[in-house]
């Protein structure tokens, strides 16, 4: 009877751990979705963030997809490169992530 028990408390244990990851995920895919509404909104911020890129070039850069090569990440401001794009691609990645760990879940 113990073993019962314990074992439906484990059951209980694992259910709300799993339960807590998947209100995590879905804050962080609303959060993404947010980010990608405000991003897309500011046409400025979408050139640091989003580039459309033909194959050839992508071919003539030896299929290196570094962002810096296809994004321009100056901050004509501070007259620096902006740690900005790679923190939303570190986000973004965390997020694809996610995303595919929720959906293989599905």
């Amino acid at each position: 009877m113990k073993e019962l028990t314990k074992l439906d408390e484990e059951r209980t244990e694992r259910l709300l751990e799993a339960n807590a990851q998947a209100d995590r995920q879905v804050v962080q895919v609303k959060e993404a979705a947010s980010d990608l509404v405000r991003i897309c909104a500011d046409p400025e911020l979408a050139k640091q963030c989003f580039s459309l890129t033909k194959r050839m070039e992508i071919e003539e850069n030896e299929f290196n997809l570094n962002l810096p090569r296809y994004i321009d990440t100056f901050d004509r401001r501070s007259g620096s490169t902006s740690a900005r794009p790679s923190k939303d691609l570190e986000m973004r990645r965390i997020q694809n992530k996610t995303l595919r760990n929720a959906c293989t879940n599905c």
